[in-house]
């Protein structure tokens, strides 16, 4: 049995995103493969392009999280959302995941 010491539960979302950086050099296609109230992981083709904080945007709604990366691997990258989010929007990110078709 593998312990999960996440702080949150994690739900699935295949969400449509974009990683972006203030200074214009990260403007990148992602899935938001799954979140937590305090994070995400996504799948992006640039994993190794994109800078240790940005801008997560989700073309559904148009939300916008800052975050930092905590890790990368295999096209993948975990997501921690800067505590400057108010929590309705982290809120909202999960609701927007409870209905969001997982493909």
């Amino acid at each position: 049995m593998v312990n999960d010491n996440r702080v949150h539960p994690r739900f699935d979302a295949r969400l449509k995103g974009r990683l972006l950086s203030l200074d214009g050099h990260c403007n990148y296609n992602c899935t938001v493969i799954d979140v937590s109230e305090g994070g995400a992981r996504v799948s992006t083709l640039e994993f190794g392009l994109v800078p240790a904080r940005v801008f997560l945007v989700l073309v559904k709604s148009g939300d916008i999280f800052e975050c930092d990366i905590r890790w990368r691997r295999e096209g993948e990258l975990g997501l921690r959302f800067i505590d400057g989010i108010p929590r309705s929007m982290r809120k909202a990110l999960l609701n927007l995941c409870a209905v969001e078709p997982i493909l």
